[in-house]
């Protein structure tokens, strides 16, 4: 005999979105700067190489995609745990988006990280992870 379990609420699938959004705009940033190496040259003080500013960027960009995929991964499959890990991981990111100074990307990166919060922690999601023990 097998249970069925409910299908994920709407704000489970738009968080996932959302979050899987998230880490796709990271990569796509990080690899947009690595295009235009030039426009990072006139921007960086003279101690700082490009090469190595990409680098940290491109690593951090990774981390934080592979974060938000697994745990959004995990979400999607009703394991509780995940919006700690979603929160804690989105939290360690406005951080790294916002010491740097306001940009463009630094503003969408924050309306959807707060965007993808709110989603992961409404009630709908939380009453649809309970049913999921």
């Amino acid at each position: 005999m097998t249970t069925e379990t409910a299908p994920p609420p709407l704000a489970v699938r738009a968080a996932v979105g959302v979050w899987l959004a998230l880490a796709v705009f990271g990569l796509f940033n990080v690899s947009f700067l690595w295009l235009n190496q030039d426009a990072v040259r006139e921007a960086l003080p003279p101690n700082l190489t490009v090469a190595g500013t990409l680098g940290t960027l491109t690593v951090a960009a990774v981390i934080f995609a592979a974060g938000y995929g697994l745990f959004a991964w995990l979400f999607r499959r009703g394991v509780r745990r995940s919006r700690t890990g979603l929160s804690v991981t989105a939290f360690a990111h406005l951080v790294w988006v916002v010491l740097p100074g306001a940009s463009l990307a630094s503003l969408i990166s924050a309306v959807l990280l707060g965007v993808g919060v709110v989603l992961t922690w409404r009630p709908s999601a939380s009453h649809w992870l309970r049913e999921q023990e």
